[in-house]
């Protein structure tokens, strides 16, 4: 009763300080369910290279009730809640009858805000999932339950589901599980959970016509246009800090193989960093940290000689970094839903009807679902140079065929350096030759038509 009471201590500790903190959800999150129920197809009309899930599927965000910034805050911290619940089970079973067996829980509050812990994307949900995996493996290696194999399989399924990179990890967690069980059936019974989400996906994607766009985006453009403009590589700040709470835990755990339950731990850990590779984003470190958490509590509990000094120096640069983040992003308001963005959408609404067309540029195009207003065209793609690489002839040619009745647009916003006036040149061209400016809230332009 005391460790549950002091578990949930923790917890509301942890929501509490990320409520606080700038919430940051990305506006895809937004954007295309409101498209996709407004009837636009994914990858024919809107152009991404993300597989559908939850973002672009007749069932998704929109339907779940992520509309506005309550409601996405408030699936920022169910994700976390529940990520502690899991993280605290599988404590039970990895570190019974230590007395600091809430560890995990302490670390996982003392980390998870720090590595972008306050921006909900698609890595926030992949997070409880894999930690719900890796519960229910453990829970199969004490007693194989065909139900639990079978949600082993789904929940699995759903990690792929959500992103096509988690599939290096479905693969040797399935493989694993095979080799200790040795059972063909059972072996089965996973792959059907693995393949139910993404068949029905798939039955959909062929059933709307969209199969070859869809691989296009989704296997085509990912490595060939994305891999090739979209790379981020880490900051000298970023690296140092992942190098001091990844690098030495995991070469410290790969000479702990021998202990089964480390094993997967790294597997986990390492395999679910491919989240980060091609683009170097803290938040898509997301999915590894609890695993890195478990890992240290590990350390922790161990006899090695350096675990006191590396975890009183983690300590020392956790405090400095969270001075830093109190100081820059405490009570500081949302960096998507800002006033700026609100007054524009408020302003599109004023000035056209529901069923006129606008057209956003460099601003955030988070004004279309907060206008209630569709792209030019029905076609849309978020303005990044590797997108706009392969599709400014087709959103220049929507301009022209369903020139919009209001559009905005920010001159000096940048992606990577660059302007986005400038890797758009017939759309920003458009625009000038055929749009007056009327009023500008902030750095976005209001233009109608000459």
């Amino acid at each position: 009763m005391r460790k549950t009471t002091t578990l949930f201590i923790i917890i509301f500790t942890h929501l509490t300080l990320l409520s606080c903190l700038t919430f940051f959800p990305y506006p895809e999150l937004f954007i295309y369910p409101y498209l996709v129920e407004n009837g636009l197809l994914p990858y024919k009309q809107i152009f991404d290279q993300h597989l559908p899930s939850f973002l672009m599927m007749p069932i998704n965000f929109y339907d779940f009730g992520l509309r506005n910034e309550a409601s996405a805050k408030l699936f920022l911290l169910v994700s976390v809640f529940v990520s502690h619940i899991v993280i605290y089970a599988i404590s039970k079973i990895l570190f019974k009858g230590k007395k600091l067996i809430l560890l995990p829980n302490i670390l996982y509050l003392l980390t998870q805000p720090l590595f972008e812990g306050y921006i909900l994307w698609i890595d926030s949900f992949l997070a409880p999932l894999l930690l719900f995996s890796y519960y229910l493996l453990l829970s199969l290696f004490r007693a194989n339950k065909k139900i639990q194999i079978l949600l082993l399989g789904l929940v699995l399924g759903l990690t792929l589901f959500f992103k096509q990179v988690m599939l290096p990890l479905v693969m040797s967690v399935t493989f694993l599980y095979y080799i200790r069980d040795k059972s063909k059936i059972n072996l089965g019974v996973i792959i059907l959970g693995i393949m139910f989400p993404l068949t029905l996906t798939l039955l959909w994607i062929v059933k709307q016509d969209i199969l070859s766009e869809f691989f296009y985006w989704t296997v085509s453009f990912n490595f060939k246009v994305y891999a090739d403009m979209a790379k981020k590589l880490p900051s000298l700040s970023q690296l140092l800090r992942f190098f001091i709470f990844w690098v030495p835990l995991l070469v410290w755990s790969f000479t702990k193989f021998k202990n089964k339950h480390v094993l997967l731990l790294t597997i986990f850990s390492v395999l679910t960093l491919f989240t980060a590779f091609g683009r170097f984003e803290f938040v898509h470190l997301q999915p590894s940290l609890p695993f890195i958490v478990l890992i240290s509590s590990y350390l922790f509990f161990s006899s090695a000689g350096w675990k006191k000094p590396y975890f009183v120096l983690m300590l020392i640069f956790t405090f400095i970094w969270w001075s830093y983040l109190i100081k820059n992003l405490f009570l500081k308001p949302s960096r998507l839903f800002t006033d700026d963005v609100m007054s524009v959408s408020r302003k599109i609404d004023f000035l056209t009807k529901e069923n006129e067309k606008i057209f956003v540029l460099g601003t955030q195009p988070i004004v279309y679902p907060l206008s209630k207003r569709l792209p030019a065209g029905n076609v849309f793609t978020v303005s990044l140079p590797w997108n706009m690489k392969v599709t400014e002839e087709k959103i220049y040619a929507a301009l022209q065929e369903d020139p919009p009745v209001a559009v905005v647009r920010d001159i000096h916003s940048t992606i990577d350096g660059k302007k986005v006036v400038d890797f758009t040149p017939k759309i920003n061209t458009f625009i000038n030759d055929n749009y007056k400016l009327i009023d500008k809230i902030g750095e976005n332009e209001i233009l109608v038509v000459k």
